[in-house]
């Protein structure tokens, strides 16, 4: 008796023909669960027989004659029953040759899953021989043809067709499933092959999310401008977009659909940013509004209290002042117009009853304190109230400085601009490397913080249908580490690196790194010569990185692999973070270049069995002819960073964020009139040195003396800084009016208006600084200023730091001593501490050493690495220190042991 695995199984025959009854020579395959099970050819007559598995009741047949170019019959998918025969009549075909890509505007991936489906006219997809045309990416329900081209479709021949795309794909952060339909496509012979662009259906789906984006924009900007916001800048972007557009539409039509979508990529840029501006534009407006209402209230106050005495008609001028800044910002400020009445109204009154409160209140309550001490207010009413009876004195000179700084803040406001723009940046550079071709990293990547390339298998295989691209090559390697990723024999090693030996080499020269053996393949490993000398080991011994066994294939030459850059003259070999901290202190890491005796190569292939390492660049092989264009193309349609090395300097193309400057012409007015501020301060002063003098006679020191003058910049500053934003606000609204057209970006949020009064201070800071120094004069600091040497100092080379004092022989004992004894002082420091205080001889010369670090988070990683040397020098001993560190705090080491130095000075005898 048979057991069920050992019985016979059915078998099912029958006849394959062409649609005029000639028997063809086809492959015939058994499905179950849309895979093929069994495969059979039928003999010259057509005929065939065939086991069928258990489960199968369908037949995959198909026909192809070789000696045309395209695929001659469409697959039949039939039912069949054990012993019954079949007859399977295939229908002539024609193919179409896939090219281009399938690309998006709102997004640099490309997809993940795609498939093909060949409809008639009515969009039904093609079944007449029971197989759906679709072809592509599969799913399990669909069995495709075995050895058909990734890129051809197979389509019927006298009919027009119809071809279906479909996607799947990243688009920001969510799997997005897109499809679109090509025009009818004219009926092919049997046989023949057509090429069909896939961009052509592809772009076609692009102008409408362009056309989508651009509606949505323009009514945008027509709704924000009747609410009182100034778009030149944007009108002039949205403007780009749709000559981008039209221009794309018209690539389109002419067939040129790589160039169309490129121009259809920028306008969906520009239009993007533009409805991204507007919108944070209108946001800062509306969120703003409140703040600049108390800093009316607070500008307003102010100027009421300069300008009379009296509490109440201050209050009253003050009010004034407001409601009438309130009525100019309601007409000027677009915020105002999107803000509830009742929340305007409502927080104008808190802010005015709450500034006048302050400036009243204040004082009175920050007064008092100790009897032997001065109040705050003692000092802060005391100089306001100086200040402002000056001012009143020279009311000509202050309205005229007032009206200069006015000025000086509209035009700032009103006619300069300095935003964010976003789109292709391409950077020259003339620096040169020794070879040619394109390096690709992801649009993340940056050298602090290198990030890894995803998705690599269908990037390479994308990029390897580009025109134009000779071959690709991956590098696969470990980011920076701060720990060893293994050993070899007990010697550290910090970076692997893996490549396509072959691939590689035909893009840069790494086979000449080779002084034994050859570049690795899988399972194979190559060492520098002194690592392998250093452990005893040879070529075909047997090392263990991590858990893989390798084989030694090749010896590197030290010299020759430190020294090997990439395409973008970056080092070949990843860098490593070394602990510079002493054991036991806090780490402190810094970035070094990693010895070639602690990286090895492997193949690429290899480097994938470790999770620590990823493909951090792919590098191509290209046709010279348009590189650098190919490499913006990339960056633009595929978000790359790419540089373009071509031995004549490197070109580097990246979509990204740059600053866009307008109206910069204006530094040499303004620079005139802080010039004629800094003249205006400075006569003041020089009229008013005897005033000063008084003051220093009767008591106050220079930073009392300079305050008042500070007192002055502050309260002209202030009230300058509000006028001029707001009038720079209302030029916004006259620029239409006068014919003007300057495209700068309003400057609606408060921060602007912050940095409006900034200016206008500084303006006036840069003379009141003249009075400090002045004041000075008449009491002069002690205080001397040293700095450090830029072109100099690391922490592989010290900071070198003199230090001004000279010794005699017999001081020489008193000097070290009294240092280390200051230096250990500090070992307990709350902030800053010493450790590891030391004195060192060598001959007559003396070398303190000791490190200068703190634990505080608020001090930054401070840390340095000390020796103050004391050696003799034409008689007698110099002090000179050397301090490894970062260059500040080097700076403040130095000045702790010049102060040390001047305490020994100056110490009893």
């Amino acid at each position: 008796m048979l057991t069920p695995a050992a019985k016979a199984l059915d078998s099912v025959s029958g006849m394959v023909m062409d649609a005029q009854g000639q028997p063809l020579r086809a492959s015939v395959n058994t499905i179950a669960n849309s895979k093929i099970m069994k495969m059979t050819t039928t003999d010259a007559d057509g005929k065939f027989t065939i086991l069928l598995d258990v489960g199968v009741s369908s037949l995959l047949i198909y026909s192809d004659d070789v000696s045309t170019p395209g695929f001659d019959y469409l697959p039949a998918l039939i039912s069949v029953t054990a012993g019954k025969e079949v007859t399977a009549t295939l229908e002539p075909a024609a193919s179409l040759s896939l090219k281009g890509s399938i690309l998006f505007v709102d997004t640099e991936n490309i997809p993940s899953l795609y498939s093909y489906q060949v409809m008639d006219e009515s969009g039904a997809v093609f079944t007449s021989t029971g197989y759906p045309l679709s072809f592509g990416s599969k799913t399990s329900a669909i069995t495709p043809i075995p050895n058909l081209p990734a890129t051809t479709v197979i389509v019927p021949v006298g009919v027009p067709y119809r071809l279906w795309l479909g996607a799947s794909l990243l688009v920001g952060t969510r799997m997005t499933t897109r499809s679109t339909t090509s025009e009818v496509q004219q009926p092919l012979n049997r046989g023949a092959i057509s090429e069909f662009d896939v961009m052509g259906p592809t772009l076609d789906y692009n102008l409408g999310l362009v056309e989508a984006t651009l509606s949505e924009a323009s009514p945008r900007i027509i709704e924000m401008e009747m609410q009182g916001f100034y778009l030149v800048r944007e009108k002039g972007i949205l403007s780009r977009a749709e000559v981008s557009f039209t221009e794309a539409k018209q690539l389109y039509a002419s067939g040129s659909y790589a160039e169309g979508f490129d121009a259809a990529k920028k306008s969906y840029i520009d239009a993007r940013k533009t409805l991204g501006d507007l919108n944070n534009l209108f946001l800062d407006a509306t969120s703003s509004v409140y703040i600049i209402i108390v800093f009316l209230a607070l500008a307003s106050v102010t100027a009421g209290f300069l300008l009379v005495d009296s509490t109440r008609l201050q209050v009253a001028l003050g009010a004034g002042l407001y409601g009438i800044s309130l009525l100019v910002t309601g007409v000027v400020y677009p915020g105002t117009a999107a803000t509830p009445l009742q929340g305007f109204l409502l927080t104008s009154s808190a802010s005015f009853a709450a500034v006048v409160v302050g400036v009243i209140f204040t004082p009175r309550l920050i007064g008092g304190g100790r009897r032997e001490k001065v109040s705050l207010s003692g000092v802060i009413v005391p100089v306001f109230r100086i200040a402002k009876r000056s001012l009143k004195r020279r009311r000509l000179r202050f309205l005229l400085t007032l009206l200069s700084l006015t000025v000086l803040v509209m035009s700032f406001v009103g006619l300069t601009s300095l935003s964010e723009g976003y789109g292709l940046m391409v950077v020259k550079s003339s620096s040169v490397t020794p070879h040619q071709g394109l390096l690709l990293r992801a649009s993340t990547w940056t050298d602090a913080e290198p990030t890894f390339i995803t998705f690599v298998n269908s990037e390479v295989e994308w990029l390897s249908r580009q025109p134009g691209v000779l071959g690709v090559s991956v590098k696969v390697e470990n980011t920076p580490q701060q720990r060893t990723i293994t050993t070899v024999s007990g010697n550290r090693i910090y970076s692997i690196i893996g490549v396509d030996s072959k691939a590689e080499s035909n893009i840069l020269p790494i086979s000449k790194v080779i002084s034994e053996g050859m570049l690795p393949g899988p399972g194979g490993v190559a060492l520098t010569t002194s690592l392998a000398t250093s452990v005893g080991l040879k070529l075909g011994d047997k090392v263990k990185l991590r858990d893989q066994t390798l084989t030694i294939e090749g010896l590197l030459d030290d010299s020759s692999f430190s020294s090997l850059t990439d395409l973008d003259g970056s080092r070949y070999i990843p860098d490593k973070w070394v602990n510079l901290s002493p054991p036991g202190d806090p780490p402190y890491w810094e970035r070094q270049m990693t010895p070639a005796s602690e990286a090895v190569i492997i193949d690429s292939s290899t480097a994938s069995l470790f999770q620590v390492l990823g493909v951090t660049r792919i590098a191509l092989n290209v046709t010279t002819d348009g590189q650098d264009t190919f490499a913006e193309k990339l960056a633009l349609e595929r978000g790359y960073k790419v540089w373009s090395a071509s031995g004549l300097g490197v070109v580097f193309a990246a979509l990204g964020s740059y600053l866009e400057g307008k109206g910069l012409p204006l530094i040499i007015p303004w620079a005139i009139v802080v010039l004629n501020v800094v003249v205006t301060m400075l006569n003041s002063l020089f009229e008013r040195r005897r005033e000063i003098s008084i003051l220093s006679s009767v008591g106050l020191n220079p930073a009392e003396i300079a305050s008042i003058f500070v007192a002055e910049a502050s309260i002209t500053g202030f009230i300058a800084g509000g006028l001029g934003y707001l009038a720079g606000l209302a030029f916004y609204k006259l620029m239409p009016l006068l014919g003007l057209a300057l495209e700068v970006h309003q400057k609606v949020s408060a921060v602007w208006s912050l940095a409006a009064i900034g200016i206008s201070i500084s303006a006036v800071l840069v003379g009141a600084l003249a009075a400090l120094r002045s004041s000075i004069v008449i009491t002069p600091s002690l205080t001397r200023k040293w700095k450090l040497d830029d072109s100099m100092g690391g922490f592989n080379k010290p900071w070198e730091v003199p230090v001004p004092v000279r010794l005699e022989p017999e001081e020489v004992d008193s000097f070290v001593g009294y240092l280390q004894e200051r230096l250990r002082g500090l070992e307990n420091d709350l902030v800053k501490v010493t450790s590891n205080v030391t004195v060192e001889e060598r001959g007559t010369t003396k070398i303190v050493k000791f490190i200068y670090k703190s634990y505080q988070a608020t001090t930054g990683n401070f840390y340095t690495k000390n020796s103050v040397i004391v050696e003799p020098r034409e008689g007698a001993f110099v002090v000179r220190l050397e301090s490894a560190g970062v260059q500040d705090y080097a700076h403040e080491t130095g000045s702790l042991v010049r102060l040390i130095a001047m305490e020994w000075s100056n110490r009893p005898r």
